[in-house]
């Protein structure tokens, strides 16, 4: 073909027609969101709104685009639109009110299927019916009867932390530490296993899970490449299948260990959980229908594991962080929990836990600051009208949770660690500003127990020790890149001093 005098091969106009059509492909939704009035952040070529997400955290570029949008913006992620917002209105009914609108989450379409068949990407029906089946083990009944198990751990990581602070002159990283009280409880707890990864870190359990949180495929910022083209995550190594292939051989030899010995009656574990669900699947012909099998189950057993210990972690690394740079609150927090376990003669007990608002509102100060994820997101199920504004199908609503807990009217100072403002005469913030572990029928199903795993470690560590400042604790907190949704700090390093 000749064009302008220019003779064009027939492969030549192939390619053109390919570039026009793909470019066709990627800008034909761009403006959904600018056409309703609604501030969007500048769309490129197949990485959408999201160039900057390669070069900065995803936490910070929220933050900043909240700043220059306002509550409500718009993005797209390829070609996929995404409204983001921090309006707590929006947030209250697509979490909850109009929960119907937006029940799911993305699809991943995650190559292991032990990651895409956790509770967090499951949809729908299915998902609604493996919540229900693991529920019973979240319930403040079972809290209770495992407290000698949160008891026993704490102590260990008590007597560990004491061993090695050398009288508060090291600092210690609080990652090593914690991270290995939050294995031993959630082993213990979730499949009736002894651990003591604080006292023995060659465990191949305690080496496989580490494995799994260093990978570099996940630090890696480039992994968020494919969500433009999310049919090519189903290609991506993000795991690393080793330790993936280790926990699904042990969990399946513990679930036959206990099969064939029904004698030994139940250890009030959740695992107890999972063979009751079992023993449903039998005779459940509405289950079969939904492929609700064995391997599924054991998913949520090693998810448990895995993003227990890790949520734990990093919280409990803030909070120790935070009463080391505030010792007044600390001693506050002290004087709080010695008057709680006065009255039980030193005995720390389940009831002990309900009598310490400080130590939660410290606890939930950092969780403020410094939400385990980065977003909460939902798929919009059909298109849905808010005020002005047409949410279409498919889309993305967008919940940035580290923006959202930086809204100044509903926390001032948001910057500033201030426990006291979660204490109950002084709370004021709109319940759907503060969602460290999601809100409405979404919401993280092992909040209470990661909440009570760290009431019980900090009434054993206070009540012994004194958490301070070294030369090696950072006057700022900085983050890990790359973690996607997760937010991972550096090395959080404070030293512990004996009180007595």
């Amino acid at each position: 073909m000749e064009f302008l005098g220019v003779v064009i091969p027939t492969s030549g106009l192939i390619f053109l027609g390919f570039l026009f059509l793909l470019c066709k492909y990627f800008t034909q939704t761009w403006g959904t969101w600018s056409r309703q009035g609604i501030p969007e952040v500048k769309p490129w070529l197949v990485v959408g709104s999201r160039p900057t997400v390669y070069k900065d955290h995803l936490h910070l570029v929220d933050l900043e685009h909240r700043r220059r949008y306002g509550r409500t913006w718009g993005e797209y992620e390829g070609r996929r639109p995404m409204l983001f917002t921090t309006d707590t209105e929006l947030v209250k009914l697509v979490t909850v009110k109009e929960f119907s609108f937006f029940v799911d989450r993305r699809d991943l379409d995650l190559k292991h299927e032990l990651f895409q068949n956790s509770l967090d990407q499951l949809q729908g029906e299915k998902w609604k019916a493996i919540r229900s089946l693991l529920g019973p083990g979240f319930t403040g009944g079972r809290m209770k009867t495992t407290a000698p198990m949160f008891l026993e751990c704490a102590k260990t990581l008590t007597e560990v932390l004491k061993r090695d602070g050398a009288d508060g002159k090291k600092g210690l990283k609080l990652s090593r530490y914690y991270g290995g009280f939050g294995m031993d409880v959630i082993a213990w707890y979730g499949f009736g296993v002894e651990i003591s990864s604080l006292k023995n870190a060659d465990n191949p359990i305690v080496k496989n899970a580490l494995h799994i949180f260093s990978n570099e495929k996940v630090d890696n910022p480039m992994v968020l490449l494919p969500l433009s083209f999310p049919k090519l995550m189903h290609y991506m190594d993000l795991f690393p299948p080793e330790p993936s292939d280790f926990f699904v051989k042990v969990i399946r030899e513990i679930i036959d260990a206990r099969k064939q010995n029904p004698d030994a009656g139940t250890r009030n574990d959740f695992l107890d959980i999972i063979l009751q669900a079992l023993k449903e699947l039998e005779d459940n012909k509405e289950y079969q229908r939904m492929g609700i099998t064995q391997k599924l189950l054991e998913v949520q057993l090693m998810l448990f594991f895995l993003a227990g210990f890790d949520t734990v972690k990093t919280t409990m690394s803030f909070t120790s962080y935070y009463l080391a740079l505030h010792p007044e609150i600390q001693s506050k927090v002290r004087e709080e929990i010695l008057d709680a376990i006065k009255a039980t003669d030193g005995e720390i007990r389940h009831d002990t836990l309900s009598k310490l608002p400080l130590l939660d509102a410290c606890i939930a100060e950092s969780l403020r600051l410094h939400p385990p994820i980065n977003r909460l997101e939902r798929v919009a199920k059909h298109d849905f009208h808010y005020k002005n504004i047409i949410i279409p199908k498919d889309s993305l609503v967008m919940i940035p949770a580290y923006a959202l807990h930086r809204e100044e009217e509903e926390f001032p100072e948001p910057e500033v660690w201030k426990p006291e403002r979660f204490l109950e005469e002084n709370k004021k913030h709109d319940p759907y500003a503060y969602l460290p572990f999601g809100i409405g029928p979404r919401m993280c199903i092992g909040q209470r127990f990661a909440q009570e795993m760290m009431r019980y470690a900090f009434v054993h560590i206070l009540r012994e020790l004194e958490i301070v400042k070294t030369a090696d604790t950072p006057e700022k907190v900085e983050y890990l890149r790359g973690f996607l949704f997760l937010m991972q700090p550096t090395n959080l390093l404070v030293g512990f001093r004996p009180l007595h």
